[in-house]
């Protein structure tokens, strides 16, 4: 497992677009956080990440090897 330190401006989105290359396995990344189940709801449904939070990172891809 892997971690990602949240930044300003990131999203749940570009995160997972990030680490596994779907962004739309963020709910893979809300699944493995804990921390995130009573946040907020942005529209998109995701929870609202701060910067600052640490988050687990399911799995990592060779996107990041680049």
């Amino acid at each position: 497992m892997y971690s990602h330190t949240v930044k300003a401006g990131d999203t749940l989105a570009a995160i997972a677009s990030k680490y596994m290359s779907n962004a739309s396995d963020w709910t893979k990344i809300r699944d493995a956080n804990p921390i995130l189940a009573n946040r907020k709801k942005a529209s998109d449904g995701s929870p609202i990440i701060y910067p600052g939070d640490v988050l687990i990172i399911p799995q990592k891809i060779s996107v990041l090897a680049r």
